[in-house]
């Protein structure tokens, strides 16, 4: 579990590829993103408290908005 910087919210990422974002008040699901890289995902950490990267073993870097349902940037080796 990584907690947003603002604490109201943190988020959990796994090898079955998927990220989930909850409400650290309520416990209520803000987000689910299934699937969101080819291969497992190593680790996730917040760039402000509604953007956060991910790392997975499919070589990509990640970034996620709150404010969307997919990445709003891929990064590779290359960039």
């Amino acid at each position: 579990m990584k907690p947003s910087p603002d604490g109201s919210k943190f988020a959990t990422c796994s090898a079955d590829k998927s990220i989930a974002v909850i409400d650290t008040e309520s416990g209520d699901l803000i987000k689910h993103y299934k699937a969101c890289h080819k291969m497992g995902i190593y680790d996730l950490t917040w760039a402000t408290e509604h953007e956060f990267f991910t790392c997975s073993a499919d070589n990509l870097v990640k970034r996620w908005s709150l404010d969307s349902d997919t990445a709003v940037k891929e990064l590779t080796q290359n960039d």
